[in-house]
This record gives C-alpha cells, structure tokens and sequence, in this order.
C-alpha cells in the first residue's frame, strides 16, 4: 500500500478530489468505505493495484466540470464547460525535451497511461451523463473492462463535452476515447497495446465587449443579449492521437530477477486556429484591435502546424522482491529516443531527434519506508537538459503519513515561444535560454482524522511567459512560488463537510499572477430515506478566490497572458445541490451560482473579458455494473495472474 500511495504523489498542488493519473496525482484524506470497492492497473506498472471511484453520492460525483476537481484551487476557464483552462495555482510541469505547448485543452483529454485496466473476473462498466440548461450543454462518459479466457483484458473509456455556453459563439465540442489490450502472453512476458484519441474543438468570441453594470440595465435581457467581441468564424481544432505498445518480460522465478521493459509511442498532434478579417477604410475592426500582434494579412488570421512522432523507450531492471508481497528494490538503466517530423505551414517539413538516458532507483526496506528517484540526462543536441525527481515516504502508523517530493529540470521553451507563423507570414522567431526549474514538496496526511496539509516551493530561472502584447518574454529575475494548503474532511453525525483553505506566495506578482488565497467548503446533511434503501445528500459547495488580476486568452496561439484592464476581486460562489444513491446508480441536482440574485451588477471573471456562468442549473446521472463472467466466478481483488505474471485474472466468460 505505502508504495502506492507514493506512486500517487506528484508535485502540483492539487490535493485532488479526481485524480487524473493514479500515477501523477496525490491521495486525498480516506473516503468513507464504498459498498462496491473495484480496483485498477495502469500500464506504467501493472504489478499495482488502486482502488476506482466509489459509488458515493459525494463531492466527486456531482463535480462535474474537471477545473473544479483539481484540489486546492481550481482551474481558469472561459467561462463555459470545456473551454480552454489554465491552474490558478503555480505548476511546474514535469517534461524534457520538445513540446508544442498547447496545453490549453489538456483537462479533456485522455492519456494511453491513464487508461485503467479492471482486475476482476467480472465485467465492469460505468456510464455517466450531465445536462444543463438545454440539450446542447451536456457531458458524457462510458467505461468498459472486459477480461477474457487466459487473461487476456480489454478496457475502453470514451467521454464528451458538448457545451453551446450562455453567451454567443463559445460552444466547445470535445470527444476523447482510449482503449487498450493487456495480454499476459506467458508468465514472464506480458503485452499492453492502447490507443488515444483526442479532437478539441472550440468557437472563441473574444470574449465580453461591455461592463458589469450592463447586466444590471434595461438592456439586459439574459447572458445571450451580451455583446461580444467576434462572431463564429474564429474557431480552434487541436487533435491528439497516440497509439502505445508496451512489453514486459522478467527472467527469474526467485526474489532475484531481471527485467526488460520497452515502449513505444507513435503520436500525432495537429492545431488549427482561423478567424477572417473584413478590412474598412479609416476604422479599426475589432480582428485588427484584438489581433494586432499576429496580423499579417489584412483578410485575416491562421495558425496551423502538424507533427507526428515516434518515442522508443527501452530499459533493463534489476529487481529484489520481498518474502511478502511486493519488491524490496528495482535498479533500472535505460533509453529514450524521440523522431519528430514538423509541418508549419506554409514551411518544409523539419525533423528534430531527443536522445536520453534513463535511470530510476526505487528502495522499500519495509512496510513503513519507501525511496523513489528518477533521472533523464539528455544527449547529443540535448547535452544540456536533465530531469531529476525524486520522492520519500514514512508511514508513521497512527500518526499519520509523511511525503516529500523534489522535481528538478532543464528544459528548451515550447514550439509556440520560439517561433510562430501567421498566415504564411512570421510573427517571432525567439532564441529563448531554457528555463531550470525547482519543485519541493511535503505533504503530511491523518487518514483517519480525515486531515491534509501540504508545502510546495518552486524556483524558476529563465522563467517564459506571454506579455500584454501576448508575444512570449522572458525574464532574468528568479521566480519564486510558496504554497501551503490545509484540507480536512468532517463527518458529524448526518452533517458532512470537507473544507480546504490554500496560500500562495509569490515573489512576481507583476509577471505571475494568481490569487494569493483560495478557500473551497462542500457542506451537507445526509439522511436515508424509503426503508434505508435511498442516500441522500442536501447541501452546498462554495468557493472563494483573492483577489487578482487575471490572464487573457488568446486563442490564436492557444495561450494565456498578461493584460492590465480587469482585477477580479473576492467572488462567494454558491452552489446548492441535492444528490442520492441507489445502489450503484447516482443522481445529482445543482442550481449553480446563487451570488447574482444579490448583486446582480457583478460576474467571476477566472479569465478577463471572460464572465464565468451565472445562475444556472446542472443535473446528471452515474450508474456502476459490475457482471458475472459466469455464475459461480469469484472475485480476485489482489489481482495477478498465474506464476510470474502480473496479468489480470483468467476469466471464464464467452464475450460480450
């Protein structure tokens, strides 16, 4: 168990209600026990176990917008389900070598590594679906894990975003689906074969042309009356797809055994953005004004680039395992290589290579201590770039658990900050240091008292943002980020509450800003009701924010940046919600954003010029099967196949 929780530990700051990745996302305080517990695999080391989602009408459950399941404090978006997001709260990204950068879609996504593989003998299935005010505002989810005879198992998820958005022209429309085969082949040599596709597509208005005081005038008639600042022909498309083979084969039967891994990614990524200009003479239009920097033909805007790449990973793993269940040491040496073909339009296409080394030491002398370091040293072209990560835990029994973490890289700027072409035009082209960057993290958690607190400090140097211009700039001065976050969970007698309160330092603020504080409470009274057979929950989730002046989004490049216009002060956002429980099957109720019936003069404004929704109403639906193979099959939760293998159970059944 320790050895799980510390592959869950990460070094953002989100002490996640949803984790994304059981591999990259940290363990929240223990949620009450589920009546239905099913567990997972991942293919970044399928020997563990993690426990799924419970079937809870609970926090997780009725958050349904990803930025507001992110922990601590929330993510930035454009108002509308789905839209380009940002973290309010400093990241440092763990990566090395090329990246595009887009990352403004990244919450809608889904990765071959997060794909989960069900270790039972019985056929799992869970679907989901969330509606708002019209039938064009909804989001769905289905996921499927089937296993078969001899162990062969096969797992899907797919899920949508269809938002058309209160205001004009910022309907989003996502489709993200992954499924995957894992086949134990023999006892030492098992095969993960998945694939991951990915299409985001977004209308950008510009965002909000007039002031709060509109919405409190007799021209207001409802978020659809707001003038905007474009209509619906700037559009983004930005596409990726990934398929994945990973293999596994183990020499050695006893505690001693060797290891070979290998992965390979082939990947595809494409990012369309266009929006028509209609020049007038002696005026201005609004694409000139909002534009500006990127305009270089007067009919107007395109940025578009296409890339494909094929990662190879390779690595030789010593292992030691313990008399009991699991291992006491893995030492593993290897390499990565990365071929990337480049299309910028209207430019030939470039080819770029990465070349590293790989190494990882992870150590559990016991049951209450376990090390994990990991490095990437670059070669070649990548002489100068390193990724270092390290983490520790002590389970200190009942008082509590201690976990630290330490990320430490150098890295090239992304793609979008060194060179951008507009049009067939250039608009930069940036020689940019690449940036060393420095992550501590601590976190102390009380499972039993329901309690989380953690410590996270990054340094920056080279530090590359996006100006008010939204041209990418760099800066000499160190950047420096303090953030302590507290998180407790509550159960007094029918009341239920969980409550986080985080702080955020920054020594910056003229170049990164972010609220210095963010306070999140869910409170609710649960009773059952029709012979016990029903849960029900009743309550309210509030957020507050500091004050702050928040980024503008600049769809053209897909970017956040800095802009001088709107400050966003203290905003209590309100929700009211009723949620139950039936067995497996979920059902949730909100009335959203109570705030304007009182000040019907003032919006939440994550990102300027973009108000996020007002007074809204939200319902879904969740319903969690777990099937009989063939009657008479039993469960085999510790998972694991026959012999060496760390395959899923053999199941019995005919099919689907």
């Amino acid at each position: 168990m320790i050895v799980c929780i510390l592959t869950g530990a990460n070094n953002h700051f989100l002490g996640a209600q949803e984790a994304a990745s059981s591999t990259t996302q940290p363990v929240l305080p223990d949620n009450p026990a589920d009546t239905l517990p099913v567990f997972y695999s991942l293919v970044l080391d399928p020997a563990k176990r993690y426990p799924a989602d419970d079937t809870l009408p609970d926090l997780l459950f009725r958050m349904y917008d990803p930025s507001r399941r992110q922990g601590a404090f929330d993510y930035g978006h454009l108002g509308n389900l789905g839209t380009a997001a940002r973290p309010l709260a400093f990241e440092t990204r763990s990566r090395i070598g090329f990246e595009t950068g887009m990352h403004a879609f990244d919450l809608y996504q889904l990765k071959p590594e997060d794909l989960r593989f069900y270790r039972h003998t019985r056929t799992y299935s869970h679907a989901g679906f969330s509606r708002g005010r019209t039938q064009r505002d909804a989001a769905s989810f289905i996921k499927l894990s089937r296993t078969f005879e001899k162990g062969l198992n096969f797992s899907l998820h797919y899920q949508t975003f269809n938002n058309l958005g209160e205001y004009r022209f910022q309907r989003v429309k996502h489709s993200a689906f992954s499924a995957g085969m894992w086949w134990p082949v023999r006892k030492n040599y098992e095969i993960f074969l998945i694939y991951a596709g990915n299409t985001n597509q977004q209308e950008d208005n510009g965002g909000i042309t007039v002031t709060d005081m509109f919405f409190d005038s007799i021209v207001y008639n409802g978020p659809i009356s707001v003038p905007v600042r474009f209509s619906n022909e700037a559009k983004t498309k930005h596409k990726r797809n990934n398929f994945q083979l990973s293999q596994f084969a183990t020499i050695g039967k006893a505690r001693n055994q060797l290891q070979v891994q290998h992965q390979l990614n082939l990947r595809s990524e494409s990012w369309k953005f266009s929006d028509t200009n209609s020049p007038r003479d002696g005026e201005i239009t609004a694409e000139e004004a909002f534009y500006a920097t990127y305009l270089k033909d007067p009919r107007g805007v395109r940025h578009y680039f296409d890339l494909w790449r094929l990662d190879n990973h390779v690595t030789l793993s010593t292992l030691r395992k313990r008399k009991t269940a699991g291992e006491a040491m893995r030492i593993s040496a290897g390499v990565r290589h990365s071929f990337i073909s480049l299309y910028r339009e209207p430019l030939p296409d470039s080819t770029i290579n990465n070349l590293f080394l790989t190494g990882k030491v992870a150590i559990q002398p016991s049951e209450k201590l376990a090390l994990i370091a990991n490095g990437d040293f670059g070669l070649l072209a990548n002489g100068a770039e390193y990724r270092l990560d390290g983490r520790v835990l002590f389970d200190l029994g009942k008082a509590g658990i201690l976990e630290g973490s330490l990320l430490s890289q150098r890295r090239p700027a992304d793609l979008v900050q060194t060179r951008l072409i507009s049009a067939a035009n250039p608009v930069w082209s940036l020689d940019l240091k690449k940036p060393i960057e420095n992550s501590l993290s601590a976190t102390y958690r009380l499972p039993k008292l329901g309690f989380k607190a953690q410590f996270n400090n990054h340094i920056v140097n080279n530090y590359i943002y996006f100006d008010q211009n939204g041209r990418p700039a760099q800066t000499d001065s160190i950047i420096q980020v303090s953030q302590l976050a507290v998180f407790q969970r509550l159960n007094i007698g029918r009341l239920r509450s969980e409550h986080s309160f985080a702080l955020q330092q920054i020594n910056q603020e003229n170049i990164v800003r972010l609220p210095n504080w963010y306070a999140k409470s869910s409170v609710a009274v649960e009773g059952r009701l029709f012979k016990k057979a029903l849960l029900a929950n009743v309550g309210a989730d509030i957020r507050l924010n500091g004050s702050f002046t928040p980024d503008a989004y600049q769809p053209f490049v897909g970017q956040f940046h800095l802009q001088d216009t709107i400050r966003q002060g203290v905003y209590p956002w309100i929700d009211i919600f009723t949620s139950v429980k039936i067995q497996t099957f979920r059902l949730y109720f909100r009335f959203e954003n109570i705030a304007p019936f009182w000040n019907p003069t003032k919006n939440l404004y994550l990102t300027a010029n973009h108000p996020q929704n007002r007074t809204t109403f939200r319902l879904g639906i969740s319903w969690r099967f777990l099937d009989r193979n063939q009657a008479g099959a039993d469960d085999q939760q510790d998972g694991g196949g026959t012999g060496g293998s760390s395959g899923p159970p053999p199941g019995i059944g005919r099919g689907f």
